[in-house]
């Protein structure tokens, strides 16, 4: 729609006050309160002039007029001044022109249904489009996901699997020191006794040796059996295990002073004796 603008219309006329009949302020604002005549110019009430009728005078201009008339050159310099200040600040413009309806380039004819139609599609197909390649993406970023947890899955697994191989391997190793520490134990007071043997052994081999060396008849046979002692460990788990006893026939040398001697000596001597009775 259209509507016609009209030009401001300003006010150009100017203010004269009916006291003074000066310019550009009222009566209210006078400072002379001095009644002016319009017709003469006296100080009297234009109603009580004595001068002709005819005769006019401008107490602005000194013109033949009344000073109230629009004539006046003071009142039409004012109204000029007023106009320059109205023109001043404002601004002008060409009236635009009323489209003619008919002009096809000022009003264009609306779209057709064919037209409307061939949109209508143009815009399904662009989301159908948007909708199938959006859950394209949607799949291959589920398969994306889904394969990089599996393969997480499957790292975490082995791991865990590795970190139960280590810790099997460490309580196996405790386990061996542990039996290791115990046998050493059994060895040490195995060892005791070995070397309480060798020396027995040892010192009736140094006796053997002393008798072949001194036989005599009075020399009696005695045999000595030497029992190592039970050894008792405090691991439950292992048998004990009993050392062999070690008995060896030891031949030792008396002297004749001895009191296995002196004691077959006094006998015989009793034997004699009841032989000569």
């Amino acid at each position: 729609m259209h509507f016609i603008a009209e030009a401001a219309n300003q006010n150009t006329k100017p203010v004269q006050c009916y006291l003074c009949l000066k310019y550009n302020y009222v009566a209210k604002y006078c400072k002379s309160k001095q009644q002016i005549c319009a017709r003469c110019g006296g100080n009297h009430h234009m109603d009580q002039r004595t001068a002709a009728p005819d005769l006019l005078k401008c107490c602005s201009c000194q013109g033949n007029h009344l000073a109230t008339s629009n004539v006046c050159s003071n009142y039409v310099e004012q109204e000029r001044r007023l106009l320059n200040l109205v023109n001043q600040y404002t601004t002008s413009y060409k009236a635009t022109p009323i489209p003619s309806l008919k002009d096809p380039q000022e009003v264009p004819s609306l779209p057709s249904i064919t037209q409307r139609q061939q949109e209508h599609l143009h815009s399904d197909i662009l989301d159908k489009l948007v909708d199938i390649h959006s859950s394209k993406m949607e799949k291959i970023i589920e398969e994306t996901t889904s394969r990089l947890i599996k393969s997480f899955e499957k790292r975490i697994k082995k791991i865990e699997k590795i970190i139960a191989a280590v810790e099997n391997i460490i309580s196996d190793d405790d386990m061996d020191i542990n039996s290791m520490s115990d046998s050493d134990s059994d060895d040490d007071i195995k060892i005791l006794p070995n070397k309480k043997v060798k020396q027995q052994i040892k010192q009736s081999a140094d006796t053997r040796k002393a008798s072949k060396v001194n036989r005599k008849p009075s020399s009696t046979l005695t045999t000595t059996t030497t029992h190592s002692p039970a050894v008792t460990t405090d691991n439950p788990s292992k048998a004990q295990r009993k050392p062999k006893a070690i008995s060896k026939a030891i031949k030792r040398n008396r002297s004749p002073n001895s009191s296995l001697d002196s004691t077959t000596t006094d006998n015989k001597e009793l034997k004699t004796n009841n032989n000569e009775d």
